[in-house]
């Protein structure tokens, strides 16, 4: 994976994250599908990588949170290799 690309996909997603904190219920509810879309616009290497090898199923609605926290974690690491 090339460093802009894990930076770029970072800055989306902690921005995700970032909105998502306090927000409202509707409005988590938005955030969770355009996190989904967003993810399945991926690369496969980048959406394998953060679904640790699963091809399917990145910010399901219940793991949302988890996922995403899990998904900054590893691009983190990644950008500080």
């Amino acid at each position: 994976m090339e460093k802009e690309e894990i930076q770029s996909v970072y800055n989306t997603l902690f921005q995700y994250w970032r909105d998502y904190d306090g927000a409202s219920s509707k409005i988590q509810s938005k955030i969770e599908k355009s996190a989904r879309m967003y993810a399945d616009s991926l690369p496969d290497e980048i959406y394998l990588t953060l679904n640790q090898g699963s091809a399917s199923g990145l910010f399901r609605s219940a793991f949302f949170q988890g996922d995403l926290e899990r998904s900054l974690a590893i691009l983190e690491e990644e950008l500080e290799r």
